[in-house]
């Protein structure tokens, strides 16, 4: 399953929900953007991007988590470590929407998070950096 098909099965959140962004700006954006790919489609010059070109970024997420994956109740999570609160990571680093990943995991793929905890755990995993 993918993160964003787990959304759609919990709670009435459609696609739009998520790529139409977080505020006034990202939703007029969002549209023009919609619109331009409309009248390519209808015109038969339309290609399906390969990514984003409006990426939306943290601020999509947060408006519904707004705590940022913080567990008040749970004390021992990953997001409540100071430390695991690093603003050099956005959230769909690690929790990437569309690729498939068992919800067990939170939808993440060791694969892609384990360089991000190597950059940090470096030390702990015996990992040396070139010193020159």
């Amino acid at each position: 399953m993918t993160l964003a098909g787990a959304h759609n099965a919990q709670a009435p959140v459609k696609c739009i929900d998520c790529h139409i962004g977080a505020g006034r700006k990202d939703y007029l954006i969002v549209k023009a953007i919609a619109a331009w790919d409309t009248a390519r489609w209808i015109v038969g010059a339309y290609k399906d991007p390969k990514t984003l070109r409006y990426p939306l970024g943290d601020r999509t997420c947060l408006k519904c988590h707004p705590d940022g994956g913080q567990n008040p109740v749970v004390e021992r999570t990953f997001h409540n470590a100071p430390y695991h609160r690093d603003p050099r990571n956005g959230c769909s680093d690690c929790h990437r929407s569309h690729l498939e990943a068992p919800s067990e995991t939170r939808f993440l793929r060791l694969a892609m998070v384990k360089p991000l905890c190597d950059q940090c755990h470096q030390a702990t995993l015996g990992i040396r950096g070139d010193r020159r």
